[in-house]
Protein backbone atom coordinates (compact mmCIF):
# COMPACT_ATOMS: atom_id res chain seq x y z
CA UNK A 1 0.00 0.00 0.00
CA UNK A 2 2.82 2.38 1.21
CA UNK A 3 4.22 1.81 -2.56
CA UNK A 4 1.26 2.66 -4.27
CA UNK A 5 0.92 6.03 -2.20
CA UNK A 6 4.25 6.73 -3.39
CA UNK A 7 3.88 5.98 -6.82
CA UNK A 8 0.64 7.95 -7.16
CA UNK A 9 2.44 10.90 -4.76
CA UNK A 10 5.16 10.74 -7.73
CA UNK A 11 2.43 10.59 -10.90
CA UNK A 12 0.68 13.59 -8.89
CA UNK A 13 3.92 15.57 -8.81
CA UNK A 14 5.43 15.22 -12.41
CA UNK A 15 1.98 16.27 -13.49
CA UNK A 16 2.92 19.23 -12.02
CA UNK A 17 6.28 19.86 -12.65
CA UNK A 18 6.08 19.70 -16.63
CA UNK A 19 7.50 22.76 -18.12
CA UNK A 20 4.40 23.64 -20.47
CA UNK A 21 4.14 26.92 -20.43
CA UNK A 22 4.81 29.07 -23.38
CA UNK A 23 4.00 32.23 -23.31
CA UNK A 24 4.17 33.03 -26.89
CA UNK A 25 1.14 29.99 -26.84
CA UNK A 26 -0.63 31.26 -24.41
CA UNK A 27 -4.35 29.90 -25.28
CA UNK A 28 -3.98 28.11 -28.12
CA UNK A 29 -0.71 26.01 -25.89
CA UNK A 30 -1.42 22.51 -25.56
CA UNK A 31 -0.58 21.49 -21.45
CA UNK A 32 1.11 18.16 -20.90
CA UNK A 33 -0.96 17.60 -17.28
CA UNK A 34 -4.07 17.89 -19.34
CA UNK A 35 -3.49 14.88 -21.22
CA UNK A 36 -1.53 12.54 -18.15
CA UNK A 37 -4.20 13.89 -16.07
CA UNK A 38 -7.18 12.39 -17.53
CA UNK A 39 -5.15 8.90 -17.46
CA UNK A 40 -3.85 8.95 -14.09
CA UNK A 41 -7.75 9.23 -12.50
CA UNK A 42 -7.40 6.64 -9.08
CA UNK A 43 -10.03 4.32 -9.90
CA UNK A 44 -8.39 3.31 -13.43
CA UNK A 45 -6.43 0.38 -13.51
CA UNK A 46 -2.74 -0.18 -14.84
CA UNK A 47 -3.88 -1.56 -17.66
CA UNK A 48 -6.73 1.25 -17.85
CA UNK A 49 -4.09 3.55 -17.52
CA UNK A 50 -2.07 2.39 -20.21
CA UNK A 51 -4.72 1.89 -22.54
CA UNK A 52 -5.71 5.69 -21.81
CA UNK A 53 -2.37 7.07 -22.88
CA UNK A 54 -1.81 5.00 -25.84
CA UNK A 55 -5.03 6.45 -26.92
CA UNK A 56 -4.21 9.54 -26.36
CA UNK A 57 -1.04 9.53 -27.80
CA UNK A 58 -2.71 8.27 -31.03
CA UNK A 59 -5.03 11.59 -31.01
CA UNK A 60 -1.93 13.57 -30.52
CA UNK A 61 -0.52 11.53 -33.47
CA UNK A 62 -3.61 12.79 -35.27
CA UNK A 63 -3.05 16.47 -34.11
CA UNK A 64 0.53 16.19 -34.89
CA UNK A 65 0.06 15.31 -38.78
CA UNK A 66 -2.85 18.26 -38.63
CA UNK A 67 -0.14 20.74 -37.55
CA UNK A 68 2.11 19.76 -40.07
CA UNK A 69 -0.27 20.10 -42.63
CA UNK A 70 -1.02 23.36 -41.93
CA UNK A 71 2.69 24.09 -41.64
CA UNK A 72 3.24 23.24 -45.38
CA UNK A 73 0.27 24.98 -46.42
CA UNK A 74 2.00 28.00 -44.68
CA UNK A 75 4.85 27.41 -46.64
CA UNK A 76 3.46 27.04 -49.98
CA UNK A 77 1.93 30.86 -49.57
CA UNK A 78 5.34 32.25 -49.71
CA UNK A 79 5.99 30.69 -53.33
CA UNK A 80 3.28 33.25 -54.53
CA UNK A 81 5.36 36.32 -52.29
CA UNK A 82 7.68 38.58 -53.88
CA UNK A 83 11.32 38.37 -53.76
CA UNK A 84 13.28 38.67 -50.51
CA UNK A 85 17.02 38.39 -49.45
CA UNK A 86 17.58 37.22 -52.96
CA UNK A 87 15.59 34.09 -53.23
CA UNK A 88 12.25 34.46 -54.69
CA UNK A 89 8.91 33.04 -53.08
CA UNK A 90 9.10 29.83 -54.70
CA UNK A 91 12.95 29.01 -53.54
CA UNK A 92 12.19 30.49 -50.22
CA UNK A 93 9.31 28.37 -49.99
CA UNK A 94 10.81 25.34 -50.80
CA UNK A 95 14.15 26.23 -48.81
CA UNK A 96 11.71 26.29 -45.50
CA UNK A 97 9.85 22.52 -46.53
CA UNK A 98 13.08 21.12 -46.61
CA UNK A 99 13.79 22.24 -43.48
CA UNK A 100 10.38 20.98 -41.79
CA UNK A 101 11.08 17.83 -43.22
CA UNK A 102 14.44 17.02 -42.00
CA UNK A 103 13.24 18.87 -38.28
CA UNK A 104 10.67 16.16 -38.56
CA UNK A 105 12.49 13.49 -39.33
CA UNK A 106 15.28 14.09 -37.12
CA UNK A 107 12.21 14.56 -34.02
CA UNK A 108 10.69 11.32 -35.21
CA UNK A 109 13.98 9.69 -34.38
CA UNK A 110 14.26 11.36 -31.13
CA UNK A 111 10.50 10.27 -30.00
CA UNK A 112 11.15 6.79 -30.97
CA UNK A 113 14.66 6.69 -29.37
CA UNK A 114 13.47 8.31 -26.12
CA UNK A 115 10.52 6.59 -25.21
CA UNK A 116 12.32 3.16 -26.50
CA UNK A 117 15.01 3.40 -24.48
CA UNK A 118 12.17 4.46 -21.52
CA UNK A 119 10.38 1.40 -22.18
CA UNK A 120 14.00 -0.96 -22.02
CA UNK A 121 14.87 0.49 -19.05
CA UNK A 122 11.55 -1.02 -17.45
CA UNK A 123 12.10 -4.43 -18.96
CA UNK A 124 15.28 -4.69 -17.75
CA UNK A 125 14.95 -3.45 -15.09
CA UNK A 126 11.88 -6.34 -14.38
CA UNK A 127 9.07 -3.04 -13.57
CA UNK A 128 5.51 -3.45 -14.38
CA UNK A 129 5.32 -0.11 -15.10
CA UNK A 130 6.55 -0.04 -18.42
CA UNK A 131 3.81 0.71 -20.54
CA UNK A 132 2.50 3.63 -18.78
CA UNK A 133 5.62 5.58 -18.10
CA UNK A 134 6.44 4.77 -22.36
CA UNK A 135 2.48 6.26 -22.88
CA UNK A 136 3.50 9.04 -20.58
CA UNK A 137 7.08 9.85 -22.74
CA UNK A 138 4.96 9.30 -25.97
CA UNK A 139 2.25 12.27 -24.62
CA UNK A 140 4.83 14.69 -23.56
CA UNK A 141 7.02 14.43 -26.53
CA UNK A 142 4.26 14.93 -28.76
CA UNK A 143 2.42 17.74 -26.45
CA UNK A 144 6.25 19.91 -26.76
CA UNK A 145 6.22 19.03 -30.59
CA UNK A 146 2.37 20.27 -31.60
CA UNK A 147 3.35 23.52 -29.03
CA UNK A 148 6.60 23.78 -31.16
CA UNK A 149 4.86 24.01 -34.63
CA UNK A 150 2.24 25.81 -33.27
CA UNK A 151 4.50 28.22 -31.99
Amino acid sequence: MLAVSCAQEASAQEVRDFPTDDPTLKPRQYRISEYLRSCGKDDLSSVERSICLADTAKKLKFTLRSELQRQAADAAEIEAQEPVGGKTGLERAQIIKRNNARTQKAWEAYFKATCDAIAEEWEIGGGNGGAITTGRCMVRLLVQRINEIRG
